[in-house]
């Protein structure tokens, strides 16, 4: 289905700090494009992919709209603009050096890899001919061996069990 193509204004003011739900398809887009120690065919081939959810998401709209408390619409925003602009911020994100962070980005902390990506696709290979115990062997055998990040393994197999 869709996804939010619009925000409300209240007194002038937006009424939500973060941008419509399609827009962040396109921040995420911008991080993915800044990302330092992605190959560029993996950045392409997830911004294909990105676009191609972008698209499907928009369901057709080629605005964002912004709406004031009464329901009425307020202003109309070309998406194409926004998008690109939606791009910008992603990479900003990506790559701002942070005082709170010792003048670190977040990319420098934490970052998706090509060797990230090639775990990734491998595990989604296997996982559909695992069964829940050998998920879970597979996963003990990362801890032990040190290989895997306990919180983020967790997280992996609570989604999959």
């Amino acid at each position: 289905g869709t996804v939010g193509t619009h925000f409300r204004i209240r007194a002038g003011e937006v009424q939500d700090d973060h941008p419509p739900d399609l827009l962040r398809i396109y921040v995420a887009m911008g991080v993915v494009d800044a990302l330092t120690y992605l190959s560029p065919a993996s950045k392409q081939q997830w911004i294909e992919t990105l676009t191609e959810v972008a698209e499907a998401a928009a369901g057709g709209a080629t605005t964002i709209d912004s709406y004031n408390e009464n329901g009425a619409l307020a202003l109309r925003y070309p998406l194409e603009m926004l998008a690109a602009s939606a791009r910008e911020a992603g990479k900003f994100i990506a790559t701002v050096k942070l005082i709170t962070l010792s003048g670190q980005s977040i990319q420098d902390l934490k970052t998706w890899t090509d060797d990230d990506e090639a775990a990734a696709s491998a595990f989604a290979a296997v996982d559909a001919t695992l069964t829940p115990l050998q998920l879970l062997a597979g996963a003990t055998m990362a801890l032990y061996d040190q290989k895997a990040d306990y919180a983020t393994l967790s997280s992996v197999l609570n989604q999959k069990l």
